[in-house]
């Protein structure tokens, strides 16, 4: 049994991270004994194993890498896509093996041996209204088309869609999903947006698989990012690079504010907590926590994290915290199943789908609406409402968390059923 893991971004994001070795955990347990492969859009050196698993660049990496001349990335990805989708067509019907480049031979080659390609689970079959969008939702949906085209079957894993703004963008989408054989949507807001696709057929909800992510690491580890005094609360909060011009500058200036709130007040310390450092687009929070750091009037009271954790440490950290602010939805999802009560600032609808589905959505803020008063008045209800949030988690995590585990066995369940057809279609023959 061969599975291939494709669209995986990077492990500096601790989020992905998480979701990728949930899935993982939860297809070992479910395939016994399956040989398992990733493909990411991250630069990764030879050999590299994530988790103990294969990883290898994918076929759209060179249009996304950090490095190389725009266009010369766009012509060979322009490339890439006709002739390997020619490539696949030839294969399919002659058994012929055209010449490959080295850099698309690889991932061609774990694809036609695979059983099955599984897409990691995550946000990413998204689009914003410009032409450089448009192009890497090609890139993204043309894994499935190679692997549809050389007939392997096409699992979605706990994913969130869109948004889409053009039409051209919905066209791909539509045309591209409905050639899936299972699609399991994370939130109700995805659900619907499929259907506005005309996409009902296989499509079922299963929980982000992040909520089935633990630490595995020895807590004390993490012991010395927190406060020496034991009467101290501490805060984390997570911030993104997201708007640009004066959004982001406003989004800025209200973190900085109420992080100055906070670290005034002698009950609380304040940790920063970059929840992504990746290279790849300049993802790296760090980069805004500095431009924060710059605007606070007590600095010096806040700790600001600027070492490369794993995301083993970032969930064992955010594990241990009293609250947290979290703009980066994944630090609300380490929070919320630790059972520690959580804001979240929302950038894309995950966040108010997700909490929504938790019965949470009083505690989410648009990031363009964010002020430093709006977080102040919203974090003092939270300390008012902590016991009721508290118990609200121990009340629906448990069975979240059990649905969350049905992802794959529903991955498994669709592949049994292709295998029986097949071998119905065969007797009948």
């Amino acid at each position: 049994m061969n599975i291939l893991i494709s669209h995986v971004y990077s492990a500096q994001n601790r989020g992905d991270a998480a979701i990728l070795s949930a899935q993982i955990s939860q297809l070992k347990q479910n395939f016994k004994n399956a040989n398992l492969n990733i493909l990411t859009v991250d630069t990764v050196p030879k050999g590299y194993t994530f988790d103990d698993v294969p990883v290898s660049r994918a076929l759209m990496y060179d249009a996304v890498a950090p490095h190389g001349n725009r266009l010369e990335k766009l012509i060979i990805a322009a490339v890439m896509l006709i002739y390997t989708s020619l490539w696949s067509v030839i294969y399919r019907f002659f058994r012929l093996s055209l010449p490959l480049p080295v850099r698309w031979r690889y991932p061609m080659n774990l694809l036609i041996k695979s059983d099955m390609a599984v897409g990691v689970g995550g946000g990413y079959l998204r689009a914003k209204d410009d032409f450089s969008s448009t192009f890497i939702l090609v890139l993204l949906f043309h894994q499935f088309w190679v692997a549809k085209l050389l007939k392997k079957p096409i699992y979605l894993y706990a994913q969130s869609f869109g948004p889409y703004p053009t039409w051209i963008q919905r066209k791909i989408a539509s045309f591209s999903l409905k050639k899936v054989d299972l699609i399991l949507v994370r939130e109700d807001q995805s659900k619907k947006l499929l259907e506005e696709l005309g996409i009902v057929k296989n499509v079922k909800y299963v929980p982000d698989s992040a909520f089935l992510f633990e630490p595995r690491i020895d807590l004390s580890a993490v012991d010395k990012v927190f406060s020496t005094s034991t009467n101290k609360q501490t805060i984390g909060i997570t911030v993104r690079d997201w708007l640009g011009g004066k959004g982001r500058e406003q989004y800025e200036r209200a973190m900085s504010g109420f992080i100055d709130y906070l670290s005034q007040n002698r009950q609380f310390s304040v940790i920063v907590i970059p929840q992504v450092t990746s290279t790849l687009q300049n993802d790296d929070d760090r980069l805004i926590g500095d431009r924060i750091k710059q605007l606070l009037n007590h600095s010096e009271k806040v700790i600001f994290l600027d070492n490369q954790l794993s995301h083993y440490e970032v969930r064992a950290i955010i594990g241990k915290l009293n609250y947290l602010i979290g703009t980066r939805f994944h630090s609300v999802i380490f929070a919320l199943s630790a059972g520690v009560p959580a804001i979240g600032i929302e950038y894309e609808h995950k966040t108010s789908g997700i909490m929504g589905d938790l019965g949470l959505e009083d505690w989410v803020i648009d990031i363009e609406d964010v002020t430093t008063q709006k977080l102040i008045t919203l974090f003092k209800q939270l300390q008012k409402q902590r016991s009721s949030y508290v118990k609200q988690l121990q009340d629906i995590l448990p069975n979240y968390k059990r649905t969350a585990e049905q992802g794959v066995k529903l991955i498994k369940q669709a592949y049994e059923r292709r295998l029986e057809l097949q071998n119905d279609s065969e007797e009948l023959g």
